[in-house]
């Protein structure tokens, strides 16, 4: 077992506790999931290389373990995985730049 594998079964095992203090909400969660996962406009591998930069824009350890074990699953390359990872650097990168003018514009405003 390893620090990813661990994490994802702990939140399988753990999610039970969330289900059981609401209900309510982790079957719309799970609703919206499927819905999701239903939609053919673009393939399971490509959605798990989304959510890969998504996970890693947003910091969320979970969400790594659970789409690179989806991505895996799914046929993604370690290739296409770092690319996805990649990819959410330079939204990163990007980001901070463009707050960077912020900051500037900021300081001529003053």
């Amino acid at each position: 077992m390893s620090q990813w594998t661990d994490m994802l079964k702990g939140i399988q095992k753990d999610s039970a506790l969330l289900k059981d203090a609401n209900p309510t909400i982790i079957e719309a969660f799970n609703a919206v999931r499927e819905a999701g996962h239903k939609n053919d406009a673009i393939d399971a591998k490509t959605r798990e290389l989304i959510a890969i930069g998504v996970a890693v824009a947003l910091h969320c350890e979970g969400c790594i373990a659970s789409h690179v074990y989806q991505a895996k699953r799914a046929g993604a390359t370690a290739e296409e995985v770092a690319a996805a990872a990649g990819t959410a650097m330079l939204i990163g990168i990007g980001s901070a730049y463009t707050k960077s003018i912020d900051v500037m514009r900021a300081y001529e405003e003053f």
